[in-house]
Protein backbone atom coordinates (compact mmCIF):
# COMPACT_ATOMS: atom_id res chain seq x y z
CA UNK A 1 0.00 0.00 0.00
CA UNK A 2 1.15 3.51 -0.83
CA UNK A 3 0.99 6.33 1.66
CA UNK A 4 0.92 9.56 0.69
CA UNK A 5 0.92 13.18 2.81
CA UNK A 6 -2.44 15.46 2.42
CA UNK A 7 -1.86 18.39 0.40
CA UNK A 8 -4.00 20.62 2.73
CA UNK A 9 -3.42 23.30 0.34
CA UNK A 10 -4.80 21.87 -2.72
CA UNK A 11 -8.11 20.86 -0.51
CA UNK A 12 -11.15 23.22 -1.40
CA UNK A 13 -12.20 24.66 2.17
CA UNK A 14 -15.08 26.75 4.13
CA UNK A 15 -14.39 29.19 6.75
CA UNK A 16 -15.66 27.63 9.69
CA UNK A 17 -16.68 29.75 13.13
CA UNK A 18 -18.14 27.57 16.07
CA UNK A 19 -19.34 30.47 17.85
CA UNK A 20 -20.97 31.61 14.94
CA UNK A 21 -22.97 28.73 14.50
CA UNK A 22 -27.10 28.69 15.33
CA UNK A 23 -27.45 28.40 19.25
CA UNK A 24 -29.83 27.07 21.38
CA UNK A 25 -30.07 26.00 25.00
CA UNK A 26 -30.43 22.38 25.33
CA UNK A 27 -34.18 21.21 26.63
CA UNK A 28 -34.59 18.03 28.30
CA UNK A 29 -36.70 15.92 30.01
CA UNK A 30 -35.72 14.18 32.77
CA UNK A 31 -36.54 11.16 35.06
CA UNK A 32 -35.23 9.07 37.81
CA UNK A 33 -32.46 6.39 37.41
CA UNK A 34 -33.98 3.40 38.82
CA UNK A 35 -31.53 0.70 39.98
CA UNK A 36 -30.15 -1.36 37.39
CA UNK A 37 -30.66 -5.07 37.17
CA UNK A 38 -27.58 -6.88 37.68
CA UNK A 39 -26.44 -10.45 36.03
CA UNK A 40 -23.76 -12.51 36.61
CA UNK A 41 -21.51 -12.12 33.44
CA UNK A 42 -20.82 -15.21 31.53
CA UNK A 43 -17.01 -15.83 29.95
CA UNK A 44 -16.90 -14.65 26.32
CA UNK A 45 -16.94 -17.88 24.16
CA UNK A 46 -14.95 -18.54 20.68
CA UNK A 47 -16.68 -17.28 17.53
CA UNK A 48 -17.27 -20.05 15.49
CA UNK A 49 -15.41 -20.47 12.05
CA UNK A 50 -12.86 -17.66 13.09
CA UNK A 51 -8.90 -17.58 13.96
CA UNK A 52 -7.69 -18.79 16.86
CA UNK A 53 -8.65 -15.92 19.96
CA UNK A 54 -11.30 -14.18 18.76
CA UNK A 55 -14.11 -14.45 21.57
CA UNK A 56 -17.99 -13.24 21.04
CA UNK A 57 -19.72 -10.99 23.82
CA UNK A 58 -23.29 -11.16 23.24
CA UNK A 59 -26.01 -12.86 24.61
CA UNK A 60 -24.17 -15.99 25.16
CA UNK A 61 -22.42 -14.01 27.83
CA UNK A 62 -25.79 -12.67 29.59
CA UNK A 63 -25.78 -9.41 27.69
CA UNK A 64 -29.69 -8.65 26.81
CA UNK A 65 -28.26 -7.80 23.14
CA UNK A 66 -26.08 -7.98 20.29
CA UNK A 67 -23.87 -5.51 21.28
CA UNK A 68 -23.16 -2.30 18.77
CA UNK A 69 -20.61 0.04 20.65
CA UNK A 70 -18.12 -0.12 24.04
CA UNK A 71 -16.79 2.94 26.30
CA UNK A 72 -14.04 2.92 29.09
CA UNK A 73 -15.26 6.22 30.86
CA UNK A 74 -13.24 8.42 32.47
CA UNK A 75 -13.18 6.42 35.68
CA UNK A 76 -12.09 3.15 34.09
CA UNK A 77 -15.79 1.61 33.80
CA UNK A 78 -16.52 -0.18 31.30
CA UNK A 79 -20.16 0.41 29.26
CA UNK A 80 -21.65 -2.18 26.32
CA UNK A 81 -24.76 -0.21 24.03
CA UNK A 82 -26.67 -3.13 22.88
CA UNK A 83 -29.88 -3.37 20.82
CA UNK A 84 -31.57 -3.69 24.29
CA UNK A 85 -29.79 -1.30 26.98
CA UNK A 86 -26.83 -0.27 28.31
CA UNK A 87 -24.71 -2.87 30.77
CA UNK A 88 -21.80 -2.06 32.47
CA UNK A 89 -19.55 -4.83 32.86
CA UNK A 90 -17.35 -5.51 35.44
CA UNK A 91 -15.77 -8.99 34.27
CA UNK A 92 -18.18 -10.51 36.92
CA UNK A 93 -21.39 -8.86 37.16
CA UNK A 94 -23.51 -6.83 34.06
CA UNK A 95 -25.74 -4.10 34.89
CA UNK A 96 -28.16 -3.64 32.87
CA UNK A 97 -30.05 0.16 32.31
CA UNK A 98 -33.35 -0.17 29.99
CA UNK A 99 -36.94 0.92 29.72
CA UNK A 100 -37.47 -0.37 33.25
CA UNK A 101 -34.53 2.03 34.85
CA UNK A 102 -35.76 5.15 32.90
CA UNK A 103 -33.63 5.24 29.58
CA UNK A 104 -36.71 4.99 26.85
CA UNK A 105 -33.98 4.51 23.99
CA UNK A 106 -32.51 0.93 24.48
CA UNK A 107 -31.35 0.73 20.44
CA UNK A 108 -28.27 2.12 21.28
CA UNK A 109 -25.49 2.89 18.61
CA UNK A 110 -22.93 5.33 20.42
CA UNK A 111 -21.39 6.27 23.89
CA UNK A 112 -19.60 8.58 25.33
CA UNK A 113 -18.95 10.08 27.95
CA UNK A 114 -18.56 13.67 28.99
CA UNK A 115 -15.78 15.52 31.40
CA UNK A 116 -18.51 15.82 34.02
CA UNK A 117 -18.72 12.20 34.35
CA UNK A 118 -21.87 11.58 32.59
CA UNK A 119 -22.70 8.77 29.81
CA UNK A 120 -24.19 10.38 26.94
CA UNK A 121 -26.21 7.59 24.71
CA UNK A 122 -27.12 7.82 20.92
CA UNK A 123 -30.35 5.59 19.78
CA UNK A 124 -31.11 4.42 16.29
CA UNK A 125 -35.49 5.25 17.08
CA UNK A 126 -35.47 7.78 20.29
CA UNK A 127 -33.14 9.79 20.19
CA UNK A 128 -30.15 11.20 22.29
CA UNK A 129 -29.65 10.79 26.31
CA UNK A 130 -27.66 11.22 29.09
CA UNK A 131 -26.96 9.91 31.91
CA UNK A 132 -25.76 11.18 35.27
CA UNK A 133 -25.09 7.96 38.05
CA UNK A 134 -24.31 10.29 40.61
CA UNK A 135 -27.53 12.38 40.15
CA UNK A 136 -29.66 9.51 39.86
CA UNK A 137 -30.87 11.18 36.38
CA UNK A 138 -31.49 10.05 33.00
CA UNK A 139 -32.29 13.16 30.43
CA UNK A 140 -33.71 13.05 27.12
CA UNK A 141 -32.36 15.52 25.10
CA UNK A 142 -35.39 17.35 23.36
CA UNK A 143 -33.95 20.13 21.77
CA UNK A 144 -35.99 22.56 18.84
CA UNK A 145 -33.28 22.13 16.04
CA UNK A 146 -35.20 19.73 13.15
CA UNK A 147 -33.96 16.52 13.57
CA UNK A 148 -34.35 12.43 13.63
CA UNK A 149 -34.66 10.36 16.22
CA UNK A 150 -31.50 8.68 14.75
CA UNK A 151 -28.32 9.45 16.62
CA UNK A 152 -25.45 7.35 15.64
CA UNK A 153 -22.15 8.47 16.19
CA UNK A 154 -20.78 10.46 19.40
CA UNK A 155 -17.38 11.87 19.42
CA UNK A 156 -15.59 14.15 22.31
CA UNK A 157 -13.83 17.29 21.11
CA UNK A 158 -10.27 18.74 23.10
CA UNK A 159 -12.63 21.23 24.53
CA UNK A 160 -15.19 18.78 26.48
CA UNK A 161 -17.92 19.46 23.43
CA UNK A 162 -19.52 16.44 22.39
CA UNK A 163 -20.28 16.26 18.50
CA UNK A 164 -23.32 14.22 17.45
CA UNK A 165 -24.09 12.53 13.91
CA UNK A 166 -27.71 12.83 13.20
CA UNK A 167 -28.90 10.79 9.95
CA UNK A 168 -30.05 13.70 7.26
CA UNK A 169 -29.66 16.43 9.86
CA UNK A 170 -25.84 16.72 10.15
CA UNK A 171 -24.34 17.45 13.24
CA UNK A 172 -25.39 18.75 16.35
CA UNK A 173 -22.74 20.01 18.98
CA UNK A 174 -23.35 20.19 22.85
CA UNK A 175 -21.88 21.78 24.84
CA UNK A 176 -21.86 19.93 28.47
CA UNK A 177 -20.54 23.03 30.63
CA UNK A 178 -22.83 25.54 29.41
CA UNK A 179 -25.99 23.18 28.22
CA UNK A 180 -26.04 24.89 24.65
CA UNK A 181 -26.13 23.02 21.71
CA UNK A 182 -25.19 24.34 17.91
CA UNK A 183 -26.15 23.38 14.44
CA UNK A 184 -23.83 22.13 11.83
CA UNK A 185 -25.83 21.42 8.81
CA UNK A 186 -24.61 21.71 4.40
CA UNK A 187 -25.69 25.47 5.10
CA UNK A 188 -22.75 26.05 7.32
CA UNK A 189 -20.52 24.13 5.20
CA UNK A 190 -20.54 20.50 5.45
CA UNK A 191 -20.37 18.61 2.39
CA UNK A 192 -23.86 16.67 2.84
CA UNK A 193 -26.63 16.46 6.21
CA UNK A 194 -26.11 12.22 5.87
CA UNK A 195 -24.05 11.73 8.43
CA UNK A 196 -22.60 9.01 9.89
CA UNK A 197 -19.41 9.39 12.29
CA UNK A 198 -16.90 12.25 13.51
CA UNK A 199 -13.81 11.11 15.25
CA UNK A 200 -11.43 13.68 17.37
CA UNK A 201 -7.64 13.41 16.01
CA UNK A 202 -4.55 14.10 18.31
CA UNK A 203 -3.87 17.56 16.47
CA UNK A 204 -7.70 18.61 17.49
CA UNK A 205 -9.08 18.14 14.20
CA UNK A 206 -12.26 16.87 13.99
CA UNK A 207 -13.01 14.65 10.73
CA UNK A 208 -17.04 13.98 9.90
CA UNK A 209 -18.32 11.58 7.28
CA UNK A 210 -20.77 12.19 4.91
CA UNK A 211 -22.58 11.12 1.80
CA UNK A 212 -20.93 13.39 -0.21
CA UNK A 213 -17.20 12.91 1.48
CA UNK A 214 -15.22 13.89 4.53
CA UNK A 215 -14.72 17.30 6.22
CA UNK A 216 -12.31 18.38 8.60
Amino acid sequence: MEEKKIDWAAIPDTAFDLDKLPTQKIKYKTYLLGAPKVVKARVPSLKPNTSRGVLEAGPNMNLPGIARCFLEDSDGQFWIGTEKGLCKYDGENIEIYGSAQGLLGESIYSLMDDNQGRIWIGTIFSGLFVMDRKAGLISEVTDSFPHTSQTIGLTKDKSGNIWVNRINNGVSIIDPTHESIRSLTKKEGLLGNVTVRSMHDRDGLIWITTQNGVNV
